[in-house]
């Protein structure tokens, strides 16, 4: 029997057999990886002209379009700033360091 009787594509088994072969390949090149990378954080600069333009009356989504930034990312800068009142990064959860400042230098 062949794969085309079967209704399998062989391009798509030939990407999975060589995925198996080099784990790095891509077996699913339609996708982007823009989506899965994470991006860096926007600069104070950036998040004071989104808080400027809102303070002027625009909306989210002008605002979104204006900066090409994603919507969400807008509205969250902004719930930031009502809440705390400023742009800034905000300190982070996490795990405390097992070793003091002192203790890593040495």
């Amino acid at each position: 029997m062949d794969l085309v009787e079967l209704g399998i594509n062989s391009a798509a088994v030939e990407l999975e057999t060589l995925a198996l072969v080099r784990p790095g390949v891509d077996i699913h090149p339609e996708r982007s990886n823009q989506n899965i990378m994470k991006t860096k954080e926007l600069t104070k600069q950036v998040r004071d002209k989104v808080v400027e333009k809102y303070e002027a009356g625009l909306g989210y989504k002008k605002i979104s379009r204006a900066l090409n930034i994603s919507l969400s990312t807008i509205k969250s800068i902004i719930r930031k700033w009502k809440e705390y009142g400023t742009t800034a990064n905000l300190p982070r959860g996490g795990r405390p360091p097992k070793l003091k400042s002192r203790t890593r230098r040495k």
